[in-house]
Protein backbone atom coordinates (compact mmCIF):
# COMPACT_ATOMS: atom_id res chain seq x y z
CA UNK A 1 0.00 0.00 0.00
CA UNK A 2 1.30 3.45 -0.91
CA UNK A 3 0.85 6.49 1.30
CA UNK A 4 1.25 10.09 0.21
CA UNK A 5 1.36 12.02 3.48
CA UNK A 6 1.70 11.85 7.24
CA UNK A 7 -2.07 11.86 7.90
CA UNK A 8 -2.59 8.73 5.79
CA UNK A 9 0.32 7.01 7.49
CA UNK A 10 -1.06 7.87 10.92
CA UNK A 11 -4.47 6.37 10.05
CA UNK A 12 -2.91 3.15 8.78
CA UNK A 13 -0.55 3.00 11.76
CA UNK A 14 -3.57 3.29 14.07
CA UNK A 15 -5.22 0.34 12.28
CA UNK A 16 -1.99 -1.64 12.68
CA UNK A 17 -1.94 -0.99 16.45
CA UNK A 18 -5.60 -1.99 16.72
CA UNK A 19 -4.79 -5.26 14.98
CA UNK A 20 -2.34 -5.92 17.85
CA UNK A 21 -5.21 -5.37 20.31
CA UNK A 22 -3.60 -2.35 21.93
CA UNK A 23 -5.69 -0.55 24.55
CA UNK A 24 -7.53 2.69 23.79
CA UNK A 25 -5.20 4.59 26.12
CA UNK A 26 -2.18 3.25 24.24
CA UNK A 27 -3.68 4.25 20.90
CA UNK A 28 -4.38 7.76 22.14
CA UNK A 29 -0.87 8.06 23.58
CA UNK A 30 0.79 7.05 20.28
CA UNK A 31 -1.38 9.42 18.28
CA UNK A 32 -0.79 12.33 20.66
CA UNK A 33 2.99 11.81 20.63
CA UNK A 34 3.17 11.53 16.85
CA UNK A 35 0.98 14.59 16.24
CA UNK A 36 3.26 16.61 18.55
CA UNK A 37 6.31 15.40 16.63
CA UNK A 38 4.66 16.25 13.33
CA UNK A 39 3.85 19.78 14.54
CA UNK A 40 7.48 20.28 15.60
CA UNK A 41 8.73 18.79 12.33
CA UNK A 42 6.57 21.08 10.16
CA UNK A 43 7.63 24.16 12.11
CA UNK A 44 11.35 23.40 11.70
CA UNK A 45 11.41 21.80 8.25
CA UNK A 46 8.44 23.25 6.41
CA UNK A 47 6.99 19.82 5.58
CA UNK A 48 5.14 17.14 7.49
CA UNK A 49 6.73 14.10 9.11
CA UNK A 50 6.03 11.70 6.24
CA UNK A 51 8.46 8.85 7.12
CA UNK A 52 10.79 9.33 4.08
CA UNK A 53 11.31 12.93 5.25
CA UNK A 54 12.52 11.95 8.74
CA UNK A 55 16.30 11.73 9.26
CA UNK A 56 18.37 10.73 12.31
CA UNK A 57 19.39 14.37 12.79
CA UNK A 58 15.69 15.33 13.01
CA UNK A 59 15.17 12.80 15.79
CA UNK A 60 18.26 14.02 17.68
CA UNK A 61 17.15 17.65 17.34
CA UNK A 62 13.66 16.77 18.56
CA UNK A 63 15.13 14.96 21.56
CA UNK A 64 17.28 18.01 22.32
CA UNK A 65 14.23 20.28 22.05
CA UNK A 66 12.32 18.18 24.58
CA UNK A 67 15.30 18.14 26.95
CA UNK A 68 16.70 21.65 26.85
CA UNK A 69 13.87 23.90 25.64
CA UNK A 70 10.72 22.15 26.87
CA UNK A 71 12.46 20.84 30.01
CA UNK A 72 10.41 17.65 29.95
CA UNK A 73 11.07 14.79 32.33
CA UNK A 74 13.11 11.81 31.09
CA UNK A 75 10.12 9.46 31.29
CA UNK A 76 8.04 11.78 29.07
CA UNK A 77 10.86 12.22 26.56
CA UNK A 78 11.53 8.49 26.37
CA UNK A 79 7.84 7.75 25.82
CA UNK A 80 7.70 10.20 22.90
CA UNK A 81 10.84 8.72 21.39
CA UNK A 82 9.45 5.20 21.84
CA UNK A 83 6.24 6.18 20.03
CA UNK A 84 8.26 7.60 17.15
CA UNK A 85 10.44 4.49 17.07
CA UNK A 86 7.46 2.13 16.79
CA UNK A 87 6.01 4.35 14.04
CA UNK A 88 9.27 4.27 12.07
CA UNK A 89 9.65 0.50 12.51
CA UNK A 90 6.16 0.10 11.09
CA UNK A 91 7.03 2.45 8.20
CA UNK A 92 10.01 0.25 7.37
CA UNK A 93 7.77 -2.84 7.15
CA UNK A 94 5.62 -0.87 4.70
CA UNK A 95 8.73 -0.15 2.56
CA UNK A 96 8.33 3.58 3.10
CA UNK A 97 11.90 3.85 4.41
CA UNK A 98 14.99 1.71 4.05
CA UNK A 99 16.45 2.55 7.46
CA UNK A 100 14.89 3.45 10.79
CA UNK A 101 16.01 7.01 11.73
CA UNK A 102 15.41 6.33 15.43
CA UNK A 103 17.55 3.20 15.55
CA UNK A 104 20.66 4.68 17.19
CA UNK A 105 18.94 7.30 19.34
CA UNK A 106 19.51 6.57 23.03
CA UNK A 107 17.00 7.06 25.80
CA UNK A 108 17.46 9.87 28.28
CA UNK A 109 18.99 8.51 31.45
CA UNK A 110 17.41 9.46 34.74
CA UNK A 111 17.77 8.67 38.39
CA UNK A 112 15.18 6.33 39.82
CA UNK A 113 12.49 8.40 41.51
CA UNK A 114 11.43 7.31 44.95
CA UNK A 115 7.87 6.10 45.18
CA UNK A 116 5.68 7.62 47.87
CA UNK A 117 3.33 5.88 50.24
CA UNK A 118 1.43 6.80 53.39
CA UNK A 119 3.03 5.87 56.68
CA UNK A 120 0.94 4.26 59.42
CA UNK A 121 0.05 7.56 61.05
CA UNK A 122 -1.14 9.02 57.75
CA UNK A 123 -3.14 5.89 56.94
CA UNK A 124 -4.92 6.06 60.28
CA UNK A 125 -5.70 9.76 59.76
CA UNK A 126 -7.24 9.06 56.35
CA UNK A 127 -9.23 6.03 57.52
CA UNK A 128 -10.52 7.94 60.55
CA UNK A 129 -12.03 10.82 58.55
CA UNK A 130 -13.59 8.42 56.05
CA UNK A 131 -15.11 6.31 58.84
CA UNK A 132 -16.37 9.47 60.56
CA UNK A 133 -17.73 11.44 57.59
CA UNK A 134 -17.74 9.10 54.59
CA UNK A 135 -20.58 7.43 52.74
CA UNK A 136 -20.68 3.66 52.29
CA UNK A 137 -19.34 4.11 48.75
CA UNK A 138 -16.46 6.34 49.85
CA UNK A 139 -15.47 3.92 52.61
CA UNK A 140 -15.35 1.17 49.99
CA UNK A 141 -13.15 3.29 47.70
CA UNK A 142 -10.52 3.89 50.38
CA UNK A 143 -10.71 0.32 51.65
CA UNK A 144 -10.28 -1.21 48.20
CA UNK A 145 -7.34 1.02 47.34
CA UNK A 146 -5.57 0.36 50.64
CA UNK A 147 -6.35 -3.36 50.88
CA UNK A 148 -6.13 -4.50 47.25
CA UNK A 149 -3.76 -2.03 45.57
CA UNK A 150 -5.99 -1.66 42.52
CA UNK A 151 -5.09 0.87 39.87
CA UNK A 152 -7.68 3.64 39.64
CA UNK A 153 -8.88 2.44 36.22
CA UNK A 154 -9.27 -1.11 37.56
CA UNK A 155 -11.31 0.17 40.50
CA UNK A 156 -13.50 2.32 38.26
CA UNK A 157 -14.23 -0.64 35.98
CA UNK A 158 -15.14 -3.11 38.75
CA UNK A 159 -18.64 -4.55 38.45
CA UNK A 160 -20.78 -6.07 41.17
CA UNK A 161 -20.30 -9.43 39.46
CA UNK A 162 -16.52 -9.08 39.92
CA UNK A 163 -16.87 -9.32 43.71
CA UNK A 164 -17.27 -12.61 45.59
CA UNK A 165 -17.74 -12.56 49.37
CA UNK A 166 -18.59 -15.27 51.89
CA UNK A 167 -18.43 -15.26 55.68
CA UNK A 168 -14.80 -16.35 55.75
CA UNK A 169 -13.24 -15.17 52.51
CA UNK A 170 -13.68 -13.01 49.45
CA UNK A 171 -11.98 -11.89 46.28
CA UNK A 172 -12.26 -9.41 43.45
CA UNK A 173 -11.57 -10.17 39.81
CA UNK A 174 -9.72 -7.68 37.65
CA UNK A 175 -10.74 -8.73 34.18
CA UNK A 176 -8.59 -6.30 32.24
CA UNK A 177 -5.69 -4.77 34.15
CA UNK A 178 -2.61 -3.09 32.71
CA UNK A 179 -1.60 -4.90 29.55
CA UNK A 180 -5.07 -6.48 29.49
CA UNK A 181 -3.98 -8.89 32.22
CA UNK A 182 -6.51 -10.85 34.27
CA UNK A 183 -5.94 -11.38 37.99
CA UNK A 184 -7.77 -12.10 41.22
CA UNK A 185 -7.05 -10.37 44.52
CA UNK A 186 -8.22 -11.83 47.87
CA UNK A 187 -10.12 -9.58 50.26
CA UNK A 188 -9.15 -9.40 53.92
CA UNK A 189 -11.75 -9.05 56.66
CA UNK A 190 -11.55 -5.23 56.80
CA UNK A 191 -12.22 -4.94 53.07
CA UNK A 192 -14.98 -7.59 53.15
CA UNK A 193 -16.95 -5.75 55.82
CA UNK A 194 -16.91 -2.42 53.99
CA UNK A 195 -17.66 -3.92 50.58
CA UNK A 196 -20.44 -6.10 51.98
CA UNK A 197 -22.13 -2.95 53.29
CA UNK A 198 -21.85 -1.40 49.84
CA UNK A 199 -23.25 -4.52 48.16
CA UNK A 200 -26.23 -4.52 50.51
CA UNK A 201 -26.99 -0.96 49.55
CA UNK A 202 -26.66 -1.79 45.85
CA UNK A 203 -29.10 -4.69 46.26
CA UNK A 204 -31.65 -2.27 47.72
CA UNK A 205 -31.57 -0.34 44.44
CA UNK A 206 -31.39 -3.57 42.41
CA UNK A 207 -28.35 -2.17 40.61
CA UNK A 208 -25.93 -4.94 39.59
CA UNK A 209 -23.80 -2.89 37.17
CA UNK A 210 -20.61 -1.12 38.16
CA UNK A 211 -19.64 -1.44 41.82
CA UNK A 212 -18.93 2.27 42.26
CA UNK A 213 -21.66 4.54 40.97
CA UNK A 214 -21.70 8.30 40.52
CA UNK A 215 -24.58 10.69 41.08
CA UNK A 216 -26.53 9.41 38.06
CA UNK A 217 -25.91 5.72 38.84
CA UNK A 218 -23.27 5.65 36.12
CA UNK A 219 -19.75 4.30 36.53
CA UNK A 220 -17.65 6.50 38.80
CA UNK A 221 -14.84 7.70 36.55
CA UNK A 222 -11.17 7.75 37.66
CA UNK A 223 -11.26 11.52 38.10
CA UNK A 224 -14.32 11.09 40.34
CA UNK A 225 -12.38 8.66 42.54
CA UNK A 226 -9.55 11.18 42.71
CA UNK A 227 -12.00 13.88 43.79
CA UNK A 228 -13.24 11.62 46.61
CA UNK A 229 -9.67 11.17 47.87
CA UNK A 230 -8.95 14.86 47.53
CA UNK A 231 -11.86 15.68 49.84
CA UNK A 232 -10.84 13.26 52.58
CA UNK A 233 -7.14 14.05 52.33
CA UNK A 234 -8.05 17.69 52.97
CA UNK A 235 -10.11 16.71 56.03
CA UNK A 236 -7.23 14.53 57.27
CA UNK A 237 -4.74 17.34 56.61
CA UNK A 238 -2.71 15.18 54.25
CA UNK A 239 -1.01 16.29 51.04
CA UNK A 240 -1.20 14.68 47.63
CA UNK A 241 -3.22 11.56 48.43
CA UNK A 242 -3.88 9.90 45.08
CA UNK A 243 -5.16 6.45 44.07
CA UNK A 244 -1.65 5.55 42.95
CA UNK A 245 -0.15 6.61 46.27
CA UNK A 246 -2.59 4.30 48.05
CA UNK A 247 -1.59 1.53 45.63
CA UNK A 248 2.04 2.12 46.66
CA UNK A 249 0.92 2.04 50.29
CA UNK A 250 -0.62 -1.40 49.72
CA UNK A 251 2.66 -2.67 48.26
CA UNK A 252 4.74 -1.18 51.08
CA UNK A 253 2.42 -2.61 53.75
CA UNK A 254 2.78 -6.07 52.22
CA UNK A 255 6.56 -5.79 52.12
CA UNK A 256 6.69 -4.58 55.73
CA UNK A 257 4.51 -7.54 56.74
CA UNK A 258 7.10 -9.91 55.32
CA UNK A 259 5.16 -10.98 52.22
CA UNK A 260 7.49 -12.34 49.53
CA UNK A 261 8.24 -10.26 46.46
CA UNK A 262 6.74 -12.81 44.07
CA UNK A 263 3.45 -12.78 45.98
CA UNK A 264 3.36 -8.97 46.02
CA UNK A 265 4.01 -8.93 42.27
CA UNK A 266 1.05 -11.24 41.61
CA UNK A 267 -1.28 -9.27 43.87
CA UNK A 268 -0.35 -5.97 42.23
CA UNK A 269 -0.35 -7.27 38.67
CA UNK A 270 3.32 -6.52 38.00
CA UNK A 271 4.91 -8.17 34.99
CA UNK A 272 8.44 -7.21 36.07
CA UNK A 273 9.65 -8.31 39.50
CA UNK A 274 12.04 -5.32 39.59
CA UNK A 275 9.03 -3.03 39.75
CA UNK A 276 7.92 -4.84 42.89
CA UNK A 277 11.37 -4.74 44.45
CA UNK A 278 10.96 -1.00 45.06
CA UNK A 279 8.71 -1.74 48.03
CA UNK A 280 11.52 -3.52 49.83
CA UNK A 281 13.68 -0.38 49.77
CA UNK A 282 13.51 1.83 52.87
CA UNK A 283 11.59 5.06 52.69
CA UNK A 284 12.32 8.31 54.51
CA UNK A 285 10.32 7.26 57.58
CA UNK A 286 12.14 3.90 57.69
CA UNK A 287 15.51 5.67 57.71
CA UNK A 288 14.39 8.13 60.38
CA UNK A 289 13.27 5.28 62.61
CA UNK A 290 16.54 3.44 62.00
CA UNK A 291 18.63 6.43 63.10
CA UNK A 292 16.34 7.05 66.10
CA UNK A 293 17.30 3.64 67.47
CA UNK A 294 20.78 5.01 68.16
CA UNK A 295 19.53 7.76 70.48
CA UNK A 296 20.82 7.62 74.08
CA UNK A 297 17.76 9.30 75.59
Amino acid sequence: MQFINFAECLREFDLYLRSLDRSDNTLKSYKRDLVLFNNWFKFHNGEDAFPPNITPIDVREYKAQLQTVDNQKPASINRKLASLSVFCKWAKTQNLIADNPTENIREVQHAETAIRWLDKKEQYALIRVVQKDGSVRDKAIVSLLLHTGLRVSELSNLKVSDVEITDRKGKITVREGKGKKYRQVPLNNDARQVISALLEKRLETKDDGYLLAGQKSERLKPWGIQNVLRRYSYLARLDDVTPHRLRHTFGKNLADAGVSIDQIAVLMGHSNIETTRRYTKPGETDLQEAVARLEWN
